[in-house]
This record gives structure tokens, C-alpha cells and sequence, in this order.
């Protein structure tokens, strides 16, 4: 099939076919495994997208013979997609990742107002909620978190297109926790965390000049 949509992340590169194949490379073009994300006749790979792990993914595809649109997520970099057709809010144009978050934006210039506009998504594409439902956006990308724009249509002299243009994202996101903060959040596991944060201390002299003396209870 010919190529559609493409995706980039670091050295890794993915690029879907009208087949309903993905292609992938980790090493920019040099070598290449290819992967079906569907099976159904008639149906392509419009658009992809992936977070910065280069695992999670969503990948938009359209059968234009009977019309519909699907929405595909893999968690494993393309190995396997699950299918979750169309969901509710889901904005069935165009879809993108937000680098440093774990959202994707879908984008729409579909004249039903269901469809309008643009939606969110921060489980790789199983369930959407409404940014907004105002302006037929179409192609969107984003920078990081803070910086993204979405095209829209643009008549000169039009009563309604004629204000649109360039929309630049003012979305705040959900920013995922910080390795740090996840640490920190995570279970103690050590035998020496354990025995420090539940353990009587005894420390001696006190007041100290040079040595302190520090004694769990178990060695008291």
C-alpha cells in the first residue's frame, strides 16, 4: 500500500500504509519490521502518534468505502493494536501526542457539531473528553506542553471563516509524576528504610563536638 501517517520518537521512526500495515525502524530507516494493525479490507493508516516512551501509541484510520473511522492504541511500541472504533468525543481527523505529557489531542473538520473541534485523550485513545466544539480544527501539532497549534479554515471576506485561521493551544494539560516523585511515592523496600523510619533511635552524646553515636533498637 502507499505510505500514510508518520511518527517520529528519538531514532525511531513508524509509518502507517494504506494496507493498514505499520512500518517500523529503531534505527531511522536503516532496518525495518512491519506490523498489521488491521485486517479489514479497505481500511488505511491515516495518522499515528506516540508519547515519548516510543510504546504507547494511537493510530487513526479511515475505510472511506463505507465511511467509517477507527481509532487503534498500542502500549508496545506497534507490536499489537487494539481497536476501539470511535469513540464518544472523539474528534475523527487528526490525531497527535504532547511531548512530556501523556495526552493525545484528536482534531476535526467535520461539519456535524458532534465532531467539531477538538478532544483529549489520556488512555492512549480508549476514552476522549471535549476541548472544545466551536472551530473545525485540522492538522495539529505540539511542541511540549505549553506550546501547540491546530489550522483551521480561512475565507477572506467570509462572515464566519473569515475570523479564523492559526488556533494556538491554551489546554491546560495533566502532566504526569516525575520519576523523582514517583520514588518517592513508591513502597519502602529496603531492609535499612525499613528499620530506620519504624525503629526507637538512640543517639548519644548529646550535645555532641565531633562524634555522634546513632543505634537502631535492635542493637540497643
Amino acid at each position: 500500500g502507499w505510505i500514510s501517517g508518520f511518527a517520529a520518537i528519538g531514532n525511531t521512526i513508524w509509518f502507517g500504509t494504506t494496507a493498514g500495515r505499520m512500518y517500523k525502524s529503531t534505527d531511522f530507516g536503516k532496518k525495518w519490521e512491519v506490523h498489521t494493525v488491521t485486517t479489514m479490507p479497505g481500511t488505511e493508516v491515516n495518522e499515528i502518534a506516540f508519547l515519548d516512551d516510543g510504546l504507547t501509541g494511537v493510530a487513526h484510520l479511515r475505510n472511506n468505502s463505507i465511511g467509517r473511522t477507527y481509532v487503534f492504541s498500542t502500549t508496545d511500541g506497534g507490536l499489537t493494536w487494539v481497536n476501539y472504533f470511535q469513540p464518544p468525543n472523539w474528534k475523527n481527523s487528526r490525531v497527535t501526542a504532547v511531548p512530556g505529557t501523556n495526552a493525545f489531542v484528536s482534531t476535526s473538520t467535520h461539519n456535524n457539531p458532534v465532531f467539531t473541534g477538538s478532544s483529549v485523550s489520556y488512555d492512549a485513545g480508549m476514552t476522549w473528553t471535549h476541548i472544545d466544539q466551536t472551530d473545525q480544527k485540522a492538522v495539529c501539532r505540539f511542541f511540549d506542553a505549553n506550546t501547540g497549534y491546530a489550522g483551521g479554515f480561512h475565507f477572506s471576506g467570509h462572515p464566519f471563516y473569515g475570523t479564523r485561521g492559526i488556533f494556538k493551544s491554551e489546554i491546560v494539560f495533566q502532566l504526569p509524576a516525575s520519576q523523582d516523585n514517583q520514588k518517592g511515592s513508591a513502597k519502602i523496600t529496603s531492609r535499612a528504610d525499613k528499620k530506620i523510619r519504624g525503629a526507637v533511635v538512640k543517639v548519644y552524646p548529646v550535645p555532641a563536638s565531633d562524634v555522634v553515636n546513632i543505634v537502631l533498637e535492635d542493637e540497643m
